[in-house]
Formats: structure tokens, sequence, C-alpha cells
């Protein structure tokens, strides 16, 4: 009697004879040798900062970093580093803690977006873990069938093959309730907690754990940090130094060195450690330590948690102890990406920091396609606090700073500082401080002139750099009283320049003919006062086309058609329509708009993304729950038409959605895996590397329409089940399809293998 593996028929010659051209071609054709692309939100990627290393760990598949940008492994044998990130499948991007199972798998805990598990045979991630959802996972420990995870809430025990929580440990003898938990260990059969209070141990035999009395204090500790053991002896690290657990008279003895000392790790059966001045301690005999030189500069953070080689997690990668030092990262030194531009050649520009200055400031950051470069203080610009970017008709970078004016960047790669000095640009004036000059927007006109906005003092107008001609139209030109916070800046196709306040709604101003030789006038002002259907005075994005004047604010984004006749100041709004949560808008609180080459707006807010057709319809809201977003709290937007990229920047990170093909160049066919597709045993035929917003009409062989495919949702790529329109199984053959949407009259075609 045949196996159940094998009562299945497999096609006939006749068909193999058909398919078999069709399928070397097709192999042929595909990148990689015919490995096809897994994700499914291939239209999507992530650029994130994985520098900063909070966390490592040593597993025979390399070493693993925890960074606020996803997961860093890095292979030490082929020197080659993996990022991974949500669109990998991890949990989420802002990872805290890693650690290696006795299985191989890697666990990675995140800051509130739950628990991931590598799958060292599978080589992906397992689905997350969602019990940890809303907790700050810091530190993990995998022991004998259970992972112990650290959170807010003390420390849990999961069991690993139910996936179930047993139990959760809040106080640990003596100590507070709550005390937070800076280090765990299993050494000799005890559980060992490293505290804010000190040190605790109860046996793993104990029947409750979350008994207080099944934990032994140990005292004289103060703030244990990290644990480590050489041999049958546990040290601990402490705020008071390194400390022994002596077995016999069970307390811990002093070891040296003295002070702070940060992490702990051993090397080839050396113990070494990070101290309070972030240099590296290594352990020679009792009582001696020496300092380890270091072929780097970076900030030492941590140490890996065992293995006979030692790795450092730093500020700017994983650095070995011994051996090769890995090829630099050059990541961008944060993942706040702000107002963006496009370099013209397929890159961007970024600037790191909001008007509001709520986020560490890193400068300026250029994308050119392959890798990053990041410009501050110490590289040319005037100030880290970089606010606005913009790329000019010759190649100048234009950056506005918080307090420093604005900084040019010529082809020659120098910058060049405008400020009150040499330029009409002017300091504040409430409270006064001449010397404080404020950019806070910056918008490239139809001639080429570049307008800034200079905060509490106007809008200024250069003609190129170095400017020949320039401008400072005020405040008063603007109706806008002294001390006026400008925001946000933008030009519209008629000319009319749109000026974002921060507490008086936007100005609409037409500044002339010759706006670098005369002053212009105040053509509108919309604010609350005079327009109630404005939701909110604080404006926080503008962009306008055609004669559609879109408002975003802290309370709503709002559609506003007009009439303009220029010259005469004539401005007449014919039309208003607002955009809140009960419209689809992912939040109400808008940071940027961009429209598209469909002529669709894409809308950035603090809780994701919308798309919204010109015709005022919004179609689809993008939060990184149901897309390849790479976080939900959207800082801008910006549409590269030559490339067909959307750019989105976050508070975590840089995202890049494909909205249409590339201007130049050829188009790239979609891509169908598994291909030959067999319905009973692949589930889905996905089709990749499509625009979005792409559908697809299947067709068999004789030109009959199967089925038609819709757009993927959340930007996913469109897949099918194998099924015509009636829901019946199809047949097996050759069968085609035509793409729809952007772009459309794509053709290809793919095989179908049915079993019978």
């Amino acid at each position: 009697m045949p196996s159940p593996s094998t009562t299945r028929r497999s096609p006939g010659a006749a068909l193999r004879r058909l398919l078999l051209p069709l399928l070397m071609s097709l192999a042929r054709a595909l990148p990689g040798g015919g490995q096809a692309a897994s994700s499914s939100y291939a239209n999507w990627e992530a650029f994130t900062s994985m520098g900063r290393v909070e966390a490592v760990c040593l597993a025979s598949s390399g070493v693993w970093c925890a960074t606020a940008g996803g997961v860093l492994r890095y292979d030490p044998v082929q020197r080659q580093y993996q990022r991974l990130t949500r669109l990998d499948g991890l949990a989420g991007n802002r990872v805290t803690s890693v650690a290696a199972g006795w299985d191989g798998d890697v666990w990675c805990g995140t800051d509130g977006d739950g628990l991931s598990r590598w799958v060292a045979s599978a080589g992906a991630f397992a689905p997350p873990v969602e019990v940890f959802d809303g907790y700050r996972v810091s530190g993990l420990l995998p022991h004998a069938g259970r992972l112990y995870a650290v959170t807010g809430a003390g420390i849990s025990a999961l069991e690993v093959a139910s996936g179930r929580v047993l139990e959760t440990y809040r106080q640990f003898g003596s100590y507070s309730r709550g005390v937070e938990v800076l280090a765990l260990t299993v050494h000799a059969g005890d559980l060992w907690v490293g505290t804010a209070e000190g040190a605790a141990r109860a046996p793993l035999s104990s029947t409750n754990l979350q008994d207080p009395e099944a934990w032994t204090v140990a005292a004289p500790l103060r703030q244990v940090a990290s644990f480590a053991a050489v041999g049958p002896d546990l040290y601990c690290g402490s705020s008071q130094g390194v400390y022994r657990w002596d077995r016999d008279q069970r307390r811990w003895v002093y070891a040296g060195p003295g002070g702070v000392v940060r992490a702990l790790g051993v090397s080839d059966g050396t113990l070494a450690a990070i101290d309070a001045r972030g240099t590296l301690q290594v352990r020679q005999s009792s009582g001696l330590w020496v300092q380890q030189p270091l072929a780097t500069t970076a900030d030492l953070l941590c140490l890996s948690s065992g293995g006979d080689d030692l790795w450092i997690g730093t500020s700017r990668g994983p650095v070995p102890v011994n051996g090769a030092s890995p090829p630099a990262l050059q990541d961008p030194p944060g993942n706040h990406f702000y107002d963006l531009a496009s370099d013209g050649q397929g890159g961007v520009w970024a600037a790191s920091v909001p008007d509001d200055r709520t986020t560490d400031p890193f400068g300026v950051y250029h994308f050119d396609g392959a890798s990053w470069s990041a410009f501050g203080r110490g590289s040319g610009l005037p100030s880290d606090y970089a606010v606005a970017v913009e790329v000019d008709g010759d190649g100048n970078v234009w950056v506005g700073t918080w307090a420093h004016g604005a900084a040019v960047r010529g082809p020659d790669g120098a910058w060049r500082r405008l400020d009150r000095t040499n330029s009409v640009l002017r300091g504040i004036t409430a409270p006064p401080a001449p010397d404080f000059v404020a950019i806070s927007g910056a918008a490239l006109d139809g001639a080429g002139n570049m307008w800034l906005a200079n905060v509490q003092a106007g809008l200024a107008v250069m003609d190129g750099h170095p400017p020949a001609r320039a401008r400072l139209h005020g405040l008063d030109l603007l109706g806008l009283p002294p001390g006026t916070d400008l925001g946000p800046l933008a030009v519209a196709d008629d000319g009319l320049k749109l000026a974002a306040t921060t507490d008086r709604g936007l100005v609409i101003y037409e500044a002339g003919a010759t706006p670098l030789e005369t002053d212009g006038a105040r053509v509108a002002a919309l604010n609350t006062a005079s327009e109630p259907r404005l939701s909110s005075d604080r404006v926080t994005a503008l962009l306008a086309h055609g004669k559609v004047l879109w408002i975003g604010t802290d309370n709503g984004l709002h559609r506003v058609p007009y009439e303009y006749s220029p010259g005469t100041g004539g401005f007449r709004v014919t039309g208003w329509r607002q955009y809140r949560l009960e419209h689809g808008l992912p939040s109400t609180d808008v940071t940027s708009l961009t429209r598209d080459g469909q002529g669709d707006l894409w809308v950035g807010t603090r809780g994701g993304l919308a798309q919204i057709r010109d015709t005022g319809l919004l179609v689809q809201a993008y939060t990184a729950s149901n897309s390849g977003l790479i976080a939900n709290r959207v800082e801008s937007v910006l549409y590269d038409a030559d490339q067909g990229w959307l750019w989105i920047g976050t508070y975590d990170g840089l995202g890049r959605l494909r909205l249409s093909v590339p201007s130049q160049g050829e188009q790239r066919e979609a891509l169908v895996y598994p291909n030959p597709f067999h319905p009973g045993r692949d589930r889905r035929l996905t089709f990749g590397r499509l625009p979005v917003g792409t559908g697809l009409r299947l067709y068999s062989a004789d030109g009959a329409l199967v089925r038609v495919v819709p757009a993927g949702a959340g930007g996913a790529d469109p897949q099918w089940d194998g099924t015509n329109a009636a829901g019946a199984p199809v047949a097996s053959g050759v069968y085609y399809y035509t793409t729809f949407g952007p772009p459309p009259g794509q053709r290809g075609r793919f095989a179908v293998v049915a079993h019978d």
C-alpha cells in the first residue's frame, strides 16, 4: 500500500512538455538564481540607525545587537551585517534586549511592541509573543524551557512551548515591591536578580518564587547591574565595584575595581568590566585589573553575555576585544527624520529636529542611495539643531537651523553660514536676541528663488547662493504682530506664498513680480477668528496645487478650494472640507503633506499615513499594524517623481514606499512567486515588485478572463489563491496577467500545476 505522501498523481508528460520551456525561462529571470522575495510588504523599505548597541549576545548565527532601529546581526566569518526590522517580522524596531537560547534561537525584547524569537532552523522570526505588548522588555534569560523576561512589572517566566506566562516575580526578599530589575542570571541552581537596591537569589527548585520569603537578600551591595560567571565563581558589577560571591561565607566579597561598573563579560575565562568612564578593565589576577586598549573611540555600552569571544556594544556598532573589527556601519546618528528633500539623484536629505526641538539634535543626514553621511557642528554645519532642508536648482543644499541661521552646502562640499551679519536674516525679538536666528521652513519658488521662514522676522528670499539679491518681507507686511513665530512654508503653483504660524493660523502672501526688489502685500489671513471652519490656529503643514489649498493643523486637515486674481489681491475661498478621525484620518495631529505623480495627497500624522485622492476622497490609512509603515509617528513625507518613491520620515527611522516605476530607465516586470504555482501546496501566488495600488487581471491561455486580483491592502503585494471568479480551482496550464492602476499595462505569465 503506498504511503500517503505518494498517493497524489503528478502532472502528465504532455503538461510537463508544455510547462518546461516556460519554467526554465522564468527561473533564469528570477534574481539570485531563482530565490524570490518572501516579504508581504516588498514595496516597503526601512532605513534605521543601528549604530548604538544597547545589548549584545553571541549565538551560533553570529553577534546579535539590540538597537533603537531594530536588530543588527554580524557574521564575523563573512564580515557581513544583516539588518532586521519590522519588515522582516520583528515585533518592533526599538529593541532593548537580546539573548541566545539553548537551541540556537535568539530572543529579542522590544520597547512596548512585544517579544520576538529568531528561529535558527528557519532563518526567520516566529510570530511575535504579544503577551508583553505595552511593556519595555529590558532583560531576557532563556533557561530550561523557560524564558525569564524583565519588564516594569517584574520578572515573568514564559513557558516557551506554550507561550504562556506561568508566573511573575515582583518582590525579592526585603527589597521594595516593584524595585527596578537591572540584571538576571542562573548560577548553581539559583536564580540571581540584580536590582537598584542590591542582589537577591532564590533556588529554582523553590515551589513559589512569587513569595518574597523565597528570596534571600545578599548584602552589602547597592544597584547591581550585571552578572558574569567564571568557572564556579559568580561575579557582579555594582555601583560600588566588582564583587565575587563567596559560597562558603554566603556573602559578596570585593574583587575590584572600585567605582561604578556598568557591565561584566567573560573572554576565554577572563573577567572584563566596563567602568563608569566607559573604559574596559580586564582582571589579570586576584585584585589586579588593567585597562584593555581598544581600536575604537566609541562609547562602550555593554558586553556579550557569554562564550569565549568577548564583544562590546558601542555607540558605533559591535566591536570585538580581540580580532578584526567589523566594517564601519556609516549609519545616521539617530532615527529622527523630520524635514526631507530630494537630492535629485535618487537620494534624500533629512533634517533631524522639529521646530519644537523635542528630541536630541543630530544635524542633517544624506543618503545617496547606498550609504549615509551625517553633518553637524563637527563637520561644518553651524548647529546640530537642523530644522528644515531644501535643495535648489543648482544642487545647493539649504539647511535651516534653530538659533544659528541657515547653512548652504555647495558642489564643493563646503558649508557656508548665513546669519544676521552677512544676509537679510534677523534674530528673534521676543525676547530680543539679535544673534538668535531661527529658520523654521524652506521652499523653492518657480523662478528658482529660495524662501526661508525666519522666525519672528518674516519671509526671506534669496536668488541663490551666494545670493546676489535678497530681501526680507517682514512680519508687518504679512499682517502679523511682532514676535509671531512662523512655522512651515509653502509656495503655490500661482506663486502665492503660504506662511504658517504656531498660534495665528496662516497668511497667504503675494510677493509681487519682483520679490527681490520690492515689498509685497498680504492677500488673506486664515485663522479661527476670520474663518470658524479652521479647526486650530496652530498650522503644522501646508501644500497648494492647482487652486486647492491643503492646511494641516494639530487638530485636523482641511481641503480649501480657492480663486485668486494675481495683482489685484482678489482671493476667495470657494469650498471647505475637513478631515478628522471619523473621516479616516489616523490622527488629527497632521505633520506633513506631499503630492505624488498620480495627483494623490499623502498626509503624515502622529498616528500614521493617509492617502487622499485629488478629488478629496480619503482612500486608505496606513499604520504599523496594517502595512509596512516603519512607525506610526510620521513627521515628514516626500515624493520623488524621478524614482517613484514615497519617503516617510518617522520618529523611529526612515521608510520608503514604491508608488510608481521610475520615470527613467526600464520598467521592472512583476516578480511572480512561487512559479510554478501549486494551489494545493502553496496557498497563495504573490505578485511582487509592483507599485502600491496596482491590481491585476488574470487570463487563461485562450484569452478568457479568469480573475481580477485587487491591489494589496496596506501596500502589501497582491496575492491570488488559485481560484476563478466563481471560486472554483483553476486547471493546470500557462496563465497571463496584465496590471491596472499605477502603472497600467504591464504583462507577464506564470504556470499553475493543479493536482487531480
